[in-house]
């Protein structure tokens, strides 16, 4: 025995309006009984992404997401009999997606009846209406089907012979799917996502990318990735510890380590600026800025007391004139800020003092130093304010350095000069007295 009318009727209205399916006859569980959820399957394929684009009036010819079908665009739809109904019963467009007149009471499609193959229906058609003529001929249209069908007990009576139906109206041709449609904006919670940029919703809020369980955050690109920038007036005013950014300002990477924005990475080598002295001229121009304690000045080979000379910006003043055709050679300190570097020990063979020491912002900072495996591993710990300081050793340890020194190499020997302390300079195999401590230097 078939499915009553009221059996189909019961499923219905329970899984519409209530969302619940149908598990008993309406007199043993009514609807609001009914315990299953069954909601209406909606096909993340089929929505229309650009729904929010389609006006409340209809346009007279096409948009971006609408199209017309009328006889002014030339392209009024006739439509197909469905065979396998009764006949003239249905009729299909061949077209889904109409506009229904939940966007508008002026999307209702009209309908003609004319000839096949007019160009002209809305002028030589006949039109009929959704209630009909009273003739109990009215229709039902299907939006989302596109089919046109005659549930009354007659079909108007316009079709006869061999004229057909033809539907004027307007259908979404826009994108379908989820998300936000090509060249638009769409918003998760907070984040909003334009075309390939993402930004946040509310001002100031951060981004937090957070893997679990180990996960790494991984930038998958073999060009590059571009740090923020800005200049210095630019940065936080409340920075994060390890906040890290580009300063166009002095065009170098900088990170916060929790008290202050340090460089990472600027690294300038020792220079050596030569001057041939002439017994007049006092003042010397330095190919780069530096500071009295950022710069080692010597004549003829011979170190120069601090108190000799003065540098402003990069002039190298002296306080007396550099004599006819002497050296003057000014060996300005490289600046190297926070970082960890590892250098191989050829680098610094035979010059222990670089393996000790380091300079900072033109002034001279201990590190600790250890080698393994042919590598020294220096991890710098500067200490801002120290004042320029040669390596300090006895005697014993001077003369067993290894790796052996390089000729030139300068130092303060604590006991070096029959137990009292003096500069040394090693060269050809041993360490000399440089006697500048007997007493104040004179140009006589």
């Amino acid at each position: 025995m078939a499915i009553s009318t009221e059996q189909k009727l019961d499923f219905l209205f329970k899984k519409l309006l209530f969302g619940k399916t149908k598990s008993d006859t309406q007199e043993n569980k009514s609807p609001s009984n009914e315990a299953i959820a069954s909601p209406l399957l909606v096909r993340g394929d089929r929505v229309w992404k650009q729904s929010s684009d389609i006006p409340a009036t209809p346009p007279s010819s096409n948009t971006s997401v609408i199209t017309v079908y009328n006889d002014d665009g030339g392209n009024t739809v006739e439509t197909t009999e469905d065979t396998t109904s009764t006949d003239n019963r249905t009729w299909t467009t061949g077209l889904a997606d109409w506009i229904p007149t939940e966007f508008g009471p002026q999307y209702i499609v009209k309908v003609y009846i004319d000839d096949p193959g007019s160009s002209s229906a809305e002028t030589t058609g006949t039109r009929i209406f959704p209630d009909g003529s009273g003739g109990s001929d009215s229709f039902i249209f299907d939006y989302q089907a596109g089919v046109l069908h005659f549930p009354d007990s007659n079909v108007p009576s316009a079709i006869t012979g061999s004229k057909v139906p033809y539907v004027v109206g307007y259908r979404y041709t826009g994108e379908f799917g989820v998300g936000a449609a090509s060249g638009e904006d769409t918003q998760f919670g907070n984040l909003e996502v334009s075309d390939t940029t993402i930004s946040t919703v509310v001002s100031g809020a951060d981004i937090v990318l957070n893997p679990t369980s180990g996960g790494k955050v991984i930038v998958d690109s073999v060009e590059g990735m571009l740090l923020p920038d800005g200049t210095t007036s630019d940065r936080s005013v409340t920075p994060s510890a390890g906040e890290i950014r580009f300063n166009t300002t002095n065009s170098t990477v900088e990170f916060y380590n929790g008290e202050d924005w340090k460089s990472v990475g600027t690294q300038t080598n020792l220079s050596v600026d030569t001057f041939t002295g002439d017994g007049s001229t006092t003042d010397f121009t330095l190919s780069q800025e530096t500071s009295d304690a950022g710069v080692i000045v010597s004549i003829n080979g011979v170190l120069q007391h601090d108190s000799s000379y003065s540098v402003t910006g990069t002039t190298l003043s002296m306080t007396e004139p550099v004599a006819q055709d002497d050296t003057l050679e000014a060996r300005i300190i490289s600046t190297i800020e926070h970082i960890e570097y590892t250098v191989d020990y050829s680098d610094i063979q035979n010059k222990p003092n670089l393996a000790t020491e380091t300079y900072v912002d033109n002034q001279i900072a201990n590190v600790d130093t250890s080698i393994s495996s042919g590598d020294i591993t220096t991890a710098l710990g500067f200490t801002p304010g120290m004042q320029g300081q040669l390596p300090v050793y006895t005697v014993a340890e001077a003369n067993s350095l290894s790796p052996t020194p390089e000729d030139g190499a300068i130092a303060y020997i604590s006991n070096g000069s029959a137990g009292n302390p003096c500069l040394s300079i090693y060269s050809q195999g041993n360490w000399k007295v440089v006697n500048l401590l007997a007493g104040n230097i004179s140009a006589t």
